[in-house]
């Protein structure tokens, strides 16, 4: 059991709440004695620092006072907090230690007839249930299990890119590709085409273990020197064999 306070009849000090329920709270004097005093309702909380005072009928916490609007919503100083409630009691907005908190039971808008600019020392991060868009200051993260852009043009500059996926499927109308080198690792590739046209200004080289073409009509070879070398047997065969 803590001593009874030393302190003066009608003293006023700083304690820190322990414990309240309804309009009492039990806190603890700075010289260590645990006192019952009368608070407010919902004024304070265990673990806050308040000022109480005693006189004749005992300690009472000495409370901020309370601004209240027509609507019954109200803004206080609640310990080290400044908050606002609704006029059911909710915080809407609570400001301590340099940290502001924006409550609301419903949905939130912002509206603005200029710009609305939203800006964090350290970073902004956008999240709800199973989605997080997260902007730091030198990486931009985005969680989701699905992502979706549209728009009439899209513009990308970057100086390295890096795509990496199960399964990648694309339907466009018209590609144009510039590139100085291009460089194909794949385990088979498998290509449909109507028709195909390639042109190599200066060397087109291909190395394979086997090599087969089929063509059901005719097939043509033009070149201004043929040479065709085999290390075994040549085999040429058809109805007929035209050498000229």
């Amino acid at each position: 059991m803590k001593p009874a306070s030393q302190l003066a009849p009608s003293a006023v000090a700083r304690a820190v709440v322990l414990a309240v329920a309804g309009d009492t709270a039990m806190v603890r004097l700075h010289d260590g004695a645990t006192v019952r005093a009368s608070v407010d309702v919902d004024a304070h909380r265990a673990g806050e620092t308040v000022v109480v005072a005693r006189d004749a009928g005992g300690w009472f916490a000495l409370s901020s006072p309370t601004v209240r609007a027509r609507d019954g919503s109200s803004a206080r100083l609640e310990g080290d907090a400044l908050v606002v409630r609704d006029a059911e009691g909710r915080p809407l907005v609570a400001y301590a230690d340099g940290q502001l908190v924006v409550h609301t039971s419903g949905d939130l808008a912002l509206s603005a007839g200029g710009r609305v600019s939203i800006r964090g020392g350290d970073g902004v991060q956008l999240a709800c249930e199973g989605s997080a868009v997260t902007l730091g200051p030198e990486l931009v993260h985005v969680q989701t299990p699905s992502l979706e852009a549209e728009g009439e043009r899209a513009t990308l500059r970057t100086e390295q890119a890096r795509l990496t996926a199960r399964a990648v499927e694309s339907s466009i109308g018209r590609l144009v590709q510039t590139v100085e080198v291009v460089e194909l690792e794949a385990q088979r590739v498998v290509e449909r085409m109507r028709r195909v046209y390639r042109e190599v200004e200066e060397l087109s080289h291909l190395r394979a273990g086997r090599i087969r073409q089929i063509a059901d009509g005719a097939m043509h070879l033009l070149s201004g020197r043929v040479v065709m070398r085999a290390e075994e047997d040549v085999a040429i065969k058809g109805e007929k064999i035209h050498l000229a």
